[in-house]
């Protein structure tokens, strides 16, 4: 059981952790609670990320050796009965090599009622220490108003996205926002998609995370598997933080911090054109083109906050053609040294 400080000091140790430069909160959950991930995902990231400040929760991130992560790390492992041996092994190992790691011990599921309470309380004390207002979202309208302009401009269209020219290569192609071509000038005339994309991810700095929005089917298991090694992918070449997230989903959960919080996050948005074109009632636009705008919208939005980001536009959202940008990112990363 917790004590009736405990809320505070979970707050208090992650507000003054993240003032340390330890603010990418990292999650290891039993299989039976995982989905309690996206729950937690969305309250620390809309609650802290604003004002240039922020927790970033990393939920779902496959489990490395201690040297893939950087000194940005604090882990929280949330176990529902006894925790198991390898996965007590590996929180050793973190704490070994200087991590802080916190273990939150469930005998029942209807404990996770509790830890609700737990992590609401905790959010609001980390915030008063960050100093911003744990109860609003300031940021998430943004990307909504950018969204309805682009539909009323024919948004699904494409070349309706007014930035850098796009570089080709196979079933894919890569746009950056100004704001990017601006911060990585060495991006305006690379022809070769490679080489492209090796400056960008390359361009990730200590401190960094990468955010991987991926407006593709989040039911499908073999596109999620794909999504999960470019994570690793990314995570072990780099030793930055990854996050996922599904669009539009994401917008109201990692959004908020994406464009609130500090500027370092490294975006991929990952969209593609729906094969099945069902048009939205009384609209003049598709569901699909509805999705792409979304996509867009939120690179706007992103791109008016100065931030880093890459628009993938797949040729389908199958889970081959996500496989041939894995295999392009390894290759990218493999050039840059990475």
């Amino acid at each position: 059981g917790y004590s009736k400080n405990t809320p505070l000091r979970l707050g208090a140790a992650l507000g003054v952790l993240s003032e340390k430069g330890r603010n990418k909160v990292t999650f290891c959950l039993s299989d039976e609670i995982e989905s309690f991930g996206l729950w937690i995902e969305q309250l620390l990231a809309e609650s802290t990320g604003k004002e240039g400040k922020g927790l970033v929760p990393v939920t779902g991130e496959p489990r490395g050796r201690p040297e893939v992560y950087g000194d940005d790390r604090v882990f929280i492992s949330m176990a529902l009965g006894q925790r198991d041996a390898d996965t007590e092994g590996w929180l050793k190992k973190l704490e070994g090599a200087g991590h802080p790691v916190v273990r939150i011990n469930l005998e029942d599921p209807y404990e996770l009622g509790g830890e609700f309470f737990l992590w609401e309380a905790a959010t609001a004390t980390a915030g008063t220490i960050l100093n911003i207002n744990p109860f609003d979202q300031p940021d998430v309208e943004e990307a909504k108003k950018r969204m309805r302009a682009l539909l009323e401009k024919g948004a699904g269209e494409e070349g309706s996205f007014e930035e850098g020219p796009a570089v080709e290569g196979g079933n894919i192609s890569i746009s950056f926002t100004g704001s990017t071509l601006k911060r990585l000038p060495e991006l305006k005339d690379k022809k070769d998609i490679h080489e492209a994309l090796s400056i960008f991810i390359g361009a990730a700095r200590k401190g960094d995370y990468f955010g991987v929005l991926a407006y593709l089917n989040p039911f499908d298991g073999s596109i999620e598997e794909v999504l999960v090694d470019i994570r690793r992918v990314l995570r072990d070449s780099t030793r930055r933080a990854t996050q996922l997230g599904f669009g539009p989903r994401y917008l109201h959960s990692t959004g908020q911090l994406h464009k609130g919080g500090p500027d370092k996050g490294v975006f991929l948005i990952l969209l593609h054109k729906g094969d099945d074109d069902i048009p939205v009632p009384g609209k003049g636009y598709t569901f699909s083109e509805l999705e792409h705008a979304q996509g867009l919208g939120d690179a706007q939005a992103l791109a008016s906050k100065g931030r880093r980001v890459a628009i993938v536009n797949l040729k389908d959202g199958s889970p081959e053609t996500l496989k041939g940008f894995l295999m392009l990112l390894e290759k990218a990363l493999k050039r840059s040294g990475a």
